[in-house]
């Protein structure tokens, strides 16, 4: 299982549903939003978030990361997010 990790100008859900179709991912299957946070400097922070996950990343040029991951993301950002 691998989960994705990264900036959107949409709303998360918007961006869940553009993955699952872009993939034809079944809809039992289909991307689901775990978390979400607003953040002054998002484009930043998914940086390093990416910095953070890399020995866990699926491919190099991707934002795909292998689970679970979620905690160990959490944990280091939550003190600058918003929910």
């Amino acid at each position: 299982m691998s989960g994705k990790v990264g900036f959107t100008a949409k709303s998360p859900k918007e961006r869940a549903e553009d993955l699952s179709k872009a993939t034809g991912v079944p809809l039992a299957l289909a991307y689901v939003v775990v978390h979400s946070w607003h953040h002054q400097n998002a484009r930043g922070l998914e940086q390093a978030a990416h910095a953070a996950l890399d020995d866990i990343r699926v491919s190099p040029q991707r934002e795909f990361f292998k689970a679970p991951f979620v905690d160990r993301t959490i944990s280091y950002y939550s003190p600058e997010c918003q929910a």
